[in-house]
C-alpha cells in the first residue's frame, strides 16, 4: 500500500511564443497555435496525453517537434519562441516570466502535486523533513 499526502495545486498555463489576441477565449488560443511548432513530454507519458488531449479538444493536432521530460528545456524553447508549450507555475521558481502565458480551459488549469511513500512510513523522521523541506520549498 501507498500513502499520499498533499502537497500543493500548482497552476498550468500556455505559454505562448508569439502574441495571441488578449480578447480570445482559452480554446481560442490554443487554436491559434495550430500551425505553431509545440514542445511536450515524451510520447507514452500521462503529461503527454493530457497535453495531447487538451489539444485535440480545442480542434488542433499539435506539432510536436520536441520531445523532453525536462521542464526546463520546454521553457527555454517557449521563451526563445521556438515552441509552445503548458508550463507549471513552479517552473518559474520565484522569477516573473519571460513568455506570454494564458489561462487553459476551465478544468485543465492546475496539476496536484503529492508525496508518496509506503504505508505506515510517513512518521519516519526523514520521511517527515523530506516532505517539510518540500512544503518550504514551494511556499510563496
Amino acid at each position: 500500500m501507498v500513502q499520499q499526502e498533499p502537497l500543493c495545486e500548482d497552476p498550468l498555463r500556455l505559454a505562448t511564443p508569439r502574441p495571441v489576441d488578449q480578447d480570445t477565449g482559452p480554446m481560442d488560443v490554443l487554436r491559434a497555435l495550430a500551425d505553431h511548432p509545440w514542445v511536450m513530454e515524451p510520447e507514452g507519458s500521462p503529461a503527454r496525453h493530457w497535453a495531447t488531449a487538451l489539444c485535440r479538444t480545442a480542434g488542433l493536432e499539435p506539432d510536436v517537434r520536441f520531445e523532453s521530460a525536462d521542464l526546463v528545456l520546454h521553457l527555454r524553447l517557449a521563451e526563445l519562441g521556438h515552441a509552445a508549450a503548458l508550463l507549471p507555475d513552479l517552473a518559474w521558481n520565484g522569477r516573473p516570466p519571460a513568455v506570454a502565458l494564458r489561462e487553459l480551459p476551465e478544468g485543465h488549469r492546475a496539476r496536484s502535486l503529492f508525496t508518496a511513500v509506503r504505508s505506515g512510513r510517513g512518521p519516519h523522521p526523514a520521511i517527515r523533513a523530506c516532505r517539510q523541506a518540500l512544503r518550504q520549498a514551494i511556499a510563496p
